[in-house]
């Protein structure tokens, strides 16, 4: 069956807050680089020879890899098919479909910015930290270089972490007091190690949350995970919130759900 699209709204917001979105992403990019980057490389110049790699930031900020969020997601979205809930209540059912469709959210939002990360890396090629001369301007940038040392701009730890946040902020928008400092707590930690200028940083947060944002609303337009109100806002479909307020909870054939099933009820 093909799944009808939601047409009433695209995966871009109205043209003029798109560009709204744009401008002061491109301002809060640029202001960062211009004012805060130099300040940001005279510290780390001279600290370089005296680095403390006991620091609580260098045990931290490899939170923001992207790596084992993907490894986690992809091994869940493997073993959730095997798991037989023929047995099981048919809202339990419901209730593990869309922890799977949150699971792929997850998945999907964290490779494809990561995609989208590498390829900007490739084309801005910026110099890290380590390979900026003192007397040269902070922008350092050999586009296409490739390689670890130009591939500074934007950060993908943080646009991992944004992306992560942004995922949680989505699907339970009460975590926010601990989503923020989270970000905040990797984006600092990529200074402090000296893999990353401010301005880096910046940009790998704001492209990790507008496009996991985005990416909710492609969700949106097939009714995925995601619906549109009314006035074009984002909500979260619960489909085993509905289904519960509309009829009981069919029992199975011997009026009993599995052992792995009422588990599975406990986790989501």
């Amino acid at each position: 069956m093909i799944r009808k699209i939601d047409s009433r709204f695209g995966i871009l917001p109205g043209w003029q807050l798109s560009i709204g979105i744009f401008l002061v992403a491109l301002a809060a990019i640029l202001t960062t680089h211009w004012f805060v980057d130099p300040s940001y490389y005279d510290w780390y110049y001279a600290r370089l020879w005296n680095q403390d790699r006991s620091s609580i930031f260098y045990h931290t900020t490899d939170f923001g890899k992207a790596s084992w969020m993907l490894w986690v997601s992809g091994i869940a979205l493997l073993v959730l098919p095997f798991v037989n809930l023929s047995e099981a209540r048919f809202l339990l059912r419901i209730r593990l479909h869309e922890f799977a469709l949150k699971i792929y959210f997850f998945f999907t939002a964290i490779a494809l910015s990561g995609i989208l990360v590498a390829l900007l890396k490739y084309v801005i090629g910026r110099g890290r930290p380590r390979v900026t001369l003192p007397d040269h301007d902070v922008w350092f940038s050999v586009p296409f270089a490739g390689g670890a040392n130009f591939s500074s701009m934007p950060s993908g730890h943080s646009a991992t972490i944004g992306a992560f946040c942004m995922v949680f902020y989505l699907l339970s928008p009460r975590l926010v007091p601990v989503l923020i400092p989270l970000a905040i707590w990797i984006g600092v930690s990529r200074m402090v190690v000296g893999a990353h200028f401010p301005s880096d940083v910046v940009a790998g947060l704001l492209l990790g949350t507008v496009f996991t944002w985005l990416h909710a609303r492609n969700f949106a337009r097939r009714k995925l995970l995601f619906k549109f109100s009314n006035d074009g806002k984002l909500v979260l479909r619960n489909q085993a919130a509905k289904y519960s307020k509309r009829k009981p909870e069919s029992q199975s054939s011997n009026g009993k759900s599995s052992a792995f099933g009422k588990i599975i009820s406990k986790v989501i």
